[in-house]
């Protein structure tokens, strides 16, 4: 089964109104079928995927997240959040961009460890002088935020 039918299929079943979730495992099972894949080592496969920490932690941050927003718990931490620093889209980028880079969850190091091939211990390495100035930037901007609203309010005039 080529992409271009494998896209058709999944816009025609969407338009007939499945859930996405459907959807995706239709066209992907029919995918597997017509590709002559081997079932078992598929099947294999998916199950060693699952075998991971942040996999089996994964729905236990959703169920986190849903008793929290139907509890109003999300609503008061973030209106807390804007209203003791007011500029919280700078911050919440900046510890993105650490959380994607530290480990234990740190994805881009197992990234760049999968394409790269490099042992995870040299990449933490490599890594630990940028997120020193990231955790630095981001006191910095926490503690001082006059530094991240300069250029805004000169720009904005």
């Amino acid at each position: 089964m080529s992409i271009p039918l494998m896209l058709l299929l999944f816009v025609v079943l969407l338009f007939l109104g499945l859930p996405v979730g459907f959807t995706i495992g239709i066209t992907s099972l029919l995918a597997i079928l017509a590709m002559d894949f081997d079932v078992s080592l598929i099947s294999q496969r998916m199950f060693v995927g699952l075998d991971s920490f942040p996999m089996m932690a994964l729905p236990m941050f959703i169920l986190a997240g849903n008793l929290m927003s139907g509890g109003g718990i999300t609503d008061r931490l973030w209106d807390f959040a804007k209203k003791a620093l007011g500029f919280i889209r700078i911050i919440l980028s900046i510890n993105l961009l650490i959380g994607i880079l530290t480990p234990p969850m740190g994805m881009a190091l197992f990234v760049v460890q999968r394409i790269g091939g490099a042992p995870f211990n040299k990449i933490v390495q490599a890594v630990i002088p940028l997120i020193v100035c990231l955790l630095a930037v981001q006191v910095l901007v926490t503690f001082v935020p006059g530094l991240s609203l300069t250029l805004p309010k000169l720009l904005m005039g």
